[in-house]
């Protein structure tokens, strides 16, 4: 699925955008920093279980469907800390959840957390895992450099839990 993409030992830990651009005060950019900074997962601001966030009244299910996706993708990053067991229930949990209740062609072309589908291991979980791909392609957005982040640093991922 990610062949073509290099491997990066440049990556950023931090998406573009996430300590300086518009986005930097919501709650996906907010717990990527403090997993930065100080290796903790964002426990206080995801629900226990289901979705991780509340879509909320005045969010688009574009928008909350990214930020959704985007705090899964950081979630993953949690399998290599001590509370493993906890996140890997958590993934586990929220991923049949996306499964059920929402698309993945509400992400808006940025395939966020498609390596934890991947992971996840479900033939439903892998075609969901494409299909965020195939939106990135299909909507132009393979050279966006946050999308070419997010597909190195799922790479990077994949690589270090297979």
């Amino acid at each position: 699925m990610l062949v073509g993409v290099a491997s990066r030992t440049d990556l950023s830990p931090l998406a573009p955008g996430m300590d300086d651009g518009v986005r930097r005060n919501d709650v996906d950019s907010i717990a990527w920093r403090r997993w930065n900074d100080a290796g903790q997962l964002p426990w206080d601001a995801i629900k226990p279980s289901g979705a991780l966030l509340e879509q909320g009244p005045f969010r688009t299910i574009e928008v909350w469907t990214e930020t959704e996706l985007t705090m899964l993708h950081l979630l993953e990053r949690g399998m290599d800390s001590p509370a493993r067991t906890q996140v890997a229930a958590r993934l586990a949990d929220c991923i049949e959840w996306h499964l059920e209740h929402t698309q993945p062609d509400n992400a808006t072309n940025r395939p966020w957390a498609m390596h934890a589908f991947v992971l996840h291991g479900s033939p439903e979980a892998a075609l969901y895992a494409q299909t965020l791909l195939h939106n990135a392609q299909a909507g132009g957005a393979m050279g966006d450099p946050l999308v070419q982040w997010i597909l190195a640093d799922a790479h990077a991922r994949l690589c270090a839990r297979v």
